[in-house]
C-alpha cells in the first residue's frame, strides 16, 4: 500500500494508505487544508516539495460533469487523489460508482458529512496527529476489550444475525437493526436508530455487530449517541473477523480515540 511522505522546510506529513478510501475528519486549523495544499503543490510544482514516499499524488480537479470526472479517474491507475467534502465531484449523483470503478486511492477531508454510500473501513476514518512540524494519521475510533452485552443488534437479518444467535445461544437477545421499525432489513445507517430505540426502552448495555470494513462515516451517528447518553455502554464486534473465527466470542467496548 502507498506510503505518503511529503515535506518542505516548514512541515512534514507521513502516513500509510491502507484501503481505497481514507477519510480525514477534523475542524479548522488541524492540518487538513495544509495537507491538501501540499499535495496540490507537489502535483503542479514537484520541485517545491520533497517526496520520499509514493509519488503518484494528485488533487481532484474541479470539473462540471460526472462524465468528465469518470474520464480522468478511470484513465489512470494507482494514483492517490485528495479532495475535500465540498468537491464538485462529491455533489454529483452517481459519484460513488465512478470512484468504485476506478483503480485509485482517495483521501477525503471532511468535518461533518456522511459518506455512508462509500464502503469505507472504520480503520481508515482518521484524524491528523501533530508533533511540531511532523504530521501523521491515527484512527479516529478505537476499542478496548470487554465482555458480553445484555442485548445485541446486528446490521441486518442475514448471516451476521443468524451467526450471533448461534454463538450467544440466546436467540431472544439478538435483533437486527430494522426490527424496531417493522422492516425485514436494516443496514449500517439503521444501527444508530435501533440503538436509540433500545436506549429509550431502558437498555443500557448494547452490543452492535457490523462490517468494520464498510461502515465508514455511518459510525459518526453512533458516536453522537454515546456523547448524548453518557450512561449508554456500547460493545461491538466486527462481523468479518467474527465470521473468520478471529474473535468469535469477543466483544470490544466502544470508545472514541483521543
Amino acid at each position: 500500500m502507498p506510503l505518503i511522505h511529503l515535506k518542505n522546510r516548514f512541515i512534514e506529513y507521513k502516513f500509510d494508505i491502507e484501503n481505497k478510501y481514507t477519510l480525514i475528519q477534523g475542524d479548522s486549523a488541524n492540518g487538513k487544508t495544509t495537507l491538501y495544499d501540499i499535495i496540490s503543490e507537489y502535483a503542479s510544482h514537484p520541485g517545491n516539495i520533497q517526496c520520499p514516499g509514493y509519488a503518484k499524488l494528485r488533487a481532484v480537479p474541479e470539473l462540471v460533469s460526472l462524465h468528465e470526472y469518470e474520464m480522468i479517474l478511470t484513465g489512470v491507475s494507482k494514483n492517490v487523489f485528495v479532495m475535500d467534502e465540498n468537491s464538485t465531484l462529491l455533489r454529483l449523483r452517481g459519484y460513488e460508482q465512478v470512484l468504485q470503478n476506478s483503480d485509485n486511492y482517495y483521501i477525503i477531508l471532511y468535518r461533518l458529512r456522511n459518506f455512508g454510500n462509500l464502503p469505507v473501513s472504520l480503520d481508515s476514518v482518521c484524524r491528523i496527529k501533530t508533533s511540531g512540524r511532523f504530521h501523521t494519521l491515527v484512527p479516529l475510533y478505537a476499542t478496548e476489550q470487554k465482555g458480553i452485552p445484555e442485548c445485541v443488534i446486528t446490521e441486518d437479518s442475514q448471516s451476521g444475525n443468524k451467526f450471533m444467535k448461534e454463538v450467544l445461544v440466546l436467540e431472544h437477545l439478538v435483533e437486527h437493526a430494522g426490527k424496531a421499525f417493522g422492516k425485514d432489513t436494516g443496514g449500517k445507517d439503521a444501527l444508530s436508530k435501533a440503538i436509540k430505540e433500545k436506549y429509550l426502552n431502558g437498555d443500557r448495555n448494547i452490543g452492535i455487530v457490523f462490517d468494520r470494513s464498510g461502515i465508514g462515516t455511518a459510525y459518526d451517528a453512533i458516536c453522537e449517541l454515546k456523547a448524548r447518553y453518557p450512561d449508554l455502554q456500547l460493545f461491538e464486534v466486527d462481523w468479518e473477523r467474527c465470521r473468520n473465527n478471529a474473535e468469535r466470542y469477543c466483544f470490544s467496548q466502544f470508545r472514541l480515540s483521543v
